[in-house]
């Protein structure tokens, strides 16, 4: 989904299955800068259960600059697709993942 915050346009994308760098059985997430000048930037992504709680938690260590030639940020291995899809872990609602940025 797109979004903005500060004046650009930003977009998450979310492998299940992963990507071409993920592990197996590891989702991919990665935030994606989709206009406006180069920026640098510290964020997050936080993977909420179905009560809204954090289950799982990653932050950039430092700040990543977004430009022309590298738009896209973000982890290969965010987390286990079993675990996010297994019932007793409660992550999924109503079968939506939700990842706060």
């Amino acid at each position: 989904p797109a979004f903005h915050c500060y004046n650009h346009k930003w977009r998450l994308t979310i492998f299940p299955g992963g990507d071409n760098d993920s592990p197996d059985g590891m989702i991919a997430v990665y935030l994606e800068h989709c206009s406006g000048p180069e920026i640098s930037v510290k964020y997050a992504f936080k993977i909420r259960d179905g009560r809204g709680r954090v289950f799982d938690e990653v932050t950039s260590i430092g700040y990543d600059t977004f430009t022309e030639e590298r738009k896209k940020w973000g982890w290969a291995d965010l987390t286990e697709y079993a675990t996010i899809i297994d019932p007793s872990n409660n992550i999924l609602n109503h079968g939506t993942l939700t990842v706060e940025v």
